[in-house]
């Protein structure tokens, strides 16, 4: 089995089974509510992770990334589903 040290070297090979994982995890859901509703769930969780990484960043003196994308993804599922709801 291949360590964690040689996932960069793995970067795409890592991504793509990820992505599919995902997937799978989303098909396995019982509705287009509850696909929904794991999205958020996930892209929440992602900018709380986010945010404490960006502190951790700062508290070193190393400009932190800009995680801006998470928000506007969350604001965007939140558009949709509303439009969904009123459809």
């Amino acid at each position: 089995m291949r360590g964690f040290e040689e996932l960069i070297g793995r970067g795409r090979e890592h991504y793509l089974w990820t992505r599919h994982a995902e997937i799978e995890k989303l098909r396995g859901q019982p509705s287009r509510d509850a696909r929904i509703n794991r999205t958020y769930e996930e892209l929440v969780t992602a900018r709380e992770h986010g945010r404490v990484v960006r502190r951790v960043f700062e508290s070193n003196g190393i400009e932190p990334p800009n995680l801006s994308l998470l928000d506007r993804w969350i604001a965007l599922l939140a558009r949709h589903a509303e439009r969904l709801e009123a459809a």
